[in-house]
């Protein structure tokens, strides 16, 4: 008995759904479609000429979905590969890959310091009594790399501090020719109010410095300094 389709293919006297007996020994038959399809067919191709169109058997054994590939495979050569508007447009993506310019190298983030070696040290200053914030900045743009901020300081501008504290010290750089000193500037201490702002470049990077702005009632300042000065050994 063969499955179709349509259904049970068994006898034509044997009514529908009794091909298949309970109980019986013989495994499940598999899936056969079987079909006659010859036609001829005359039709005028682009070129003029008269064209007959054949349709030939098919006879597939297995799944549907086995005999609907089976049957394209031998009737749609077309199908194997690309289609003509796939490789068309493929050659045009090449085309537009070729013309299109190198990207442009992105100078790396956070001035060349590692992340979590940056973030380690800006945690370990958090630690401080009184520290309200710290960061670390880009000398030559004022911009900063990152950033901590005290849980009872979530507000404090330090980008604005920052962008400040940038102008400190290129003027300070400026006047270093003229006051014959031709060292790097090591540290800025500004006072104002209730806060210090300490201010400490890198060594090995002296277009990045660290700053930390402290609550002057209940920072050492004297132990603060050491500190930042700890964190900036920790990233050279």
């Amino acid at each position: 008995m063969l499955t179709s389709l349509f259904g049970d293919l068994g006898p034509l006297n044997e009514p529908p759904g009794r091909g298949r007996r309970k109980g019986a020994d013989t495994p499940p038959a598999d899936f056969a479609a079987t079909a006659i399809l010859e036609s001829t067919a005359t039709e005028v191709n682009d070129r003029g000429q008269m064209v007959d169109k054949h349709t030939r058997d098919l006879s597939v054994v297995g799944s549907p979905a086995e005999a609907i590939r089976q049957h394209l495979a031998e009737t749609r050569a077309d199908l194997e590969g690309p289609t003509a508007p796939a490789v068309a447009q493929e050659e045009h993506r090449a085309s537009d890959a070729a013309a299109a310019p190198a990207p442009r190298k992105v100078d790396a983030p956070l001035g060349g310091l590692d992340g979590g070696r940056l973030y380690r040290a800006l945690s370990q200053l958090m630690q401080l009594e009184g520290i309200l914030g710290c960061c670390a900045v880009d000398a030559s743009t004022g911009l900063v790399l990152q950033a901590e901020r005290a849980a009872d300081a979530p507000d404090l501008p330090l980008e604005l501090a920052a962008a400040t504290h940038t102008e400190v010290l290129r003027a300070h750089r400026r006047l270093a020719g003229p006051m014959g000193t031709a060292d790097r500037v090591e540290e800025i201490i500004v006072s104002q109010g209730p806060r210090h702002q300490v201010l400490r470049t890198l060594s090995d990077r002296p277009e990045v410095f660290l700053l930390a702005v402290l609550d002057k009632q209940r920072t050492n300042l004297a132990l603060a300094r050491f500190k930042i000065m700890e964190a900036e050994k920790s990233l050279g």
